[in-house]
């Protein structure tokens, strides 16, 4: 553990760049301006941006060209683990000089590895197996990736051809299909973060969420940012906060949240079907992961738009070539996608290496409804979220590197 940090310091233990043909490698520490690293739910790969004052001619040297492997690795001081990414540059962008022509400023965009894979591989295949199983093919045996994966069992064998798509676009096109073993079948994700790549439902993030969501309890208090004397607290401080989305009863209404029905016809059987959802029926089943969940309407408004013939889906499927589930969760996944994205806030707090995309942190939101904020929380607002978007920024300040993080989270219903 490092003594006698002060808020926001970051240990960087490497950030190194190696040219293409593995023949030399530098480290670019003393050359860093600024540093984003990106995690996002819906993006199956991490996306950094590095921006260097060059006054050793690297890129004619090394060179630099856009093939180049990039190694970042850094920890917080209060953190036992060390997060490393590695990612691949491929772009260099925004190339000045310096006033005092002793060298440039520019910034290296980087992926992760498998996204240049991906990029030049299509897929021509069949399959006939549960999702999870394709998913976990892709990857390994497509893809090549030797990162640790994270995939969740789904159910329901699916008959399948991908006509030459790539990698990611497959993974994305059956994402939508997948069914898990949660009661509610489960609305899948697909991405990466600093520990591996995932394939899994928001609802089991969520339940996997709360069991560690104690050590991540984050309050906006601006007379604490003056308290020097607690550290501790400040660490878990939110430097700003703002609302990007609250409650949207139009889009709700809109997209079937309340009431929708689901009408599927069998190929093989030549049978009509039909399922049902209604809001106010099936509330209690969807996971919101808050302690007690009130969900963004009154029980009576849900009530009377659950008697609307509101949305209507259409599947066809063939029980000839086995069960696959979709048609009795569509309107399900319909309702809770729509919610899950009805509330969400981003976050400005000080540096964690720890979080991830995929966190389940709490939030408590002062009251703002008065003329001025006051201490009490607003309870509709605060609460338990998930991170869906992540941005490590890394600076240099006072000869330091300093650290923070922003971060978009989501909410389901109001406590």
């Amino acid at each position: 553990m490092i003594q006698n940090f002060e808020l926001d310091d970051v240990k960087i233990y490497d950030i190194k760049i190696t040219n293409a043909n593995k023949t030399d490698t530098k480290d670019i520490r003393a050359q860093l301006l600024t540093m984003s690293v990106y995690e996002d739910i819906q993006e199956p790969t991490i996306y950094a941006e590095i921006s260097l004052v060059d006054q050793i001619s690297l890129v004619s040297k090394l060179p630099i060209v856009g093939e180049e492997t990039i190694v970042i690795s850094f920890k917080s001081p209060f953190r036992d683990e060390i997060t490393t990414y590695n990612l691949k540059v491929f772009n260099i962008s925004g190339e000045a000089v310096q006033d005092s022509n002793k060298g440039s400023v520019y910034k290296l965009q980087c992926v992760s590895e498998e996204h240049f894979v991906g990029s030049v591989l299509n897929i021509e295949k069949a399959y006939k197996d549960i999702i999870s199983n394709i998913v976990t093919d892709i990857l390994v045996n497509n893809l090549k990736t030797t990162k640790p994966l994270d995939i969740e069992p789904t159910k329901g064998l699916i008959p399948l051809v991908i006509p030459r798509m790539n990698p990611f676009e497959s993974i994305d096109m059956i994402r939508q299909r997948a069914i898990g073993y949660m009661p509610t079948g489960g609305v899948f994700v697909f991405y990466e973060d600093q520990k591996g790549i995932h394939f899994r439902s928001l609802e089991s993030l969520i339940d996997m969420g709360k069991e560690t969501i104690n050590s991540r309890v984050f309050t906006y208090d601006p007379a604490t940012k003056e308290d020097t004397l607690r550290e501790t607290h400040r660490f878990r401080n939110m430097i700003n906060y703002e609302q990007l989305k609250k409650t949207d009863t139009v889009t709700k209404l809109a997209s079937g949240v309340f009431n929708n029905i689901t009408k599927s016809y069998d190929i093989h059987t030549k049978g009509f079907g039909e399922t049902i959802f209604k809001l106010a029926e099936q509330s209690n089943k969807i996971v919101t992961g808050q302690k007690k969940t009130s969900l963004p309407n009154s029980g009576e408004f849900i009530e009377n738009y659950s008697n609307r013939d509101q949305y209507k889906f259409f599947a066809p499927k063939d029980i000839s070539k086995g069960t696959d589930y979709i048609t009795d969760y569509m309107g399900y996944k319909q309702s809770f996608a729509t919610l899950f994205n009805q509330n969400i806030v981003r976050a400005y707090v000080h540096g964690d290496n720890y979080l991830k995309v995929g966190d389940m942190v709490t939030l408590e939101l002062p009251d703002t409804s008065a003329v001025k904020t006051t201490s009490k929380k607003d309870k509709p607002y605060s609460g338990n979220y998930m991170i869906t978007k992540l941005r490590h920024m890394i600076y240099m300040e006072d000869k330091r590197f300093k650290h923070k993080v922003s971060f978009d989270c989501n909410k389901i219903g109001l406590s």
